[in-house]
């Protein structure tokens, strides 16, 4: 019951699709240890895309401050 409470919780927190109780840490994943449990996330199949182009913007609005400092 445990379990499936914290599935259920992780889920809605952190917005995922799936969440599975493993055994083991798949090859491809980025791990947390708490205090109570240890979580893994896969990478694998994980589309960075979407956060590139986040980060592309971003870059480009510092730059364009950046000049505005340097002129004035």
């Amino acid at each position: 019951e445990n379990t499936e409470r914290l599935q259920t919780y992780a889920q809605k927190l952190a917005r995922l699709e799936k969440v599975s109780v493993i055994s083991s840490k798949p090859l491809k994943s980025v791990s947390d240890v708490g205090e109570f449990c240890q979580t893994h996330a896969n990478l694998e199949n994980l589309d960075l895309s979407p956060l590139v182009a986040r980060l592309k913007k971003q870059l480009e609005k510092l730059e364009k401050e950046k000049l505005k400092l340097n002129l004035h």
